[in-house]
């Protein structure tokens, strides 16, 4: 399983490689669903590992879309659990630490934006970036989190459920909009069904998906 993707890593020949999987926002509570991800981050890892891979595991968390009050997440409950499942996180992001900078990414776009109806967007393609409240899109809070991946391993995996792949391509363009016309990413998408599929990025914007 995974051939594909080792393969790949064996061709570029990344010195640390980051796997993130079992992503969750703090109004959640965890699911099935978070533990069937977390299993599939485990199963690359362990693929990683057996191909003398070094790698890191991360855990993403949501804490800047949702309400204070809203708040539903025993965070260190989940990442015991997370740990049963094979996938114990040996880093910690939360969205909220990204704010600052993703906010500074977008004003440094320098005649790459638009105003629309209030919002700030990218304008090709066109992107909301900064809601008319304020607000961050996932879009360049993605970017930013990407850009720091960049900054601190070589490689970056991300594990998640095939509803966020219009959201990831669209990260993706983004980041092509700073510069970064391929980037070292590989997206694992999984479906209700169990159907794995991997993605890569290349230069000519195509997505080179295979089913695992």
């Amino acid at each position: 399983m995974f051939t594909s993707l080792l393969e790949k890593l064996e061709r570029t020949k990344p010195g640390v490689v980051c796997v993130e999987a079992a992503h969750i926002y703090t109004n959640e509570t965890p699911s099935d669903d978070h533990f069937f991800c977390a299993r599939i981050g485990a199963r690359v890892v362990e693929a990683l590992a057996g191909n003398g891979a070094r790698v890191v595991k991360m855990l993403f968390v949501d804490d800047y879309h949702p309400k204070p009050e809203e708040a539903a997440l025993n965070l260190p409950a989940y990442m015991s659990e997370l740990e049963r499942a094979g996938f114990a996180p040996d880093m910690v992001i939360t969205e909220s630490s990204l704010a600052e900078s993703a906010r500074s990414l977008v004003y440094s776009l320098n005649g790459q934006t638009i105003q629309r109806d209030g919002e700030i967007c990218l304008a090709k393609p066109n992107l909301a970036l900064i809601a008319k409240n304020g607000a961050l899109s996932c879009n360049i809070l993605d970017a930013a989190l990407y850009l720091e991946k960049f900054r601190k391993f070589d490689f970056s995996i991300t594990v998640l459920p095939e509803i966020y792949k219009a959201q990831q391509k669209n990260v993706r363009k983004l980041l092509k909009a700073f510069g970064h016309e391929t980037v070292p990413i590989a997206n694992v998408y999984y479906n209700v069904q169990g159907k794995i599929k991997l993605s890569f990025w290349t230069k000519q914007e195509e997505y080179n998906e295979v089913t695992v």
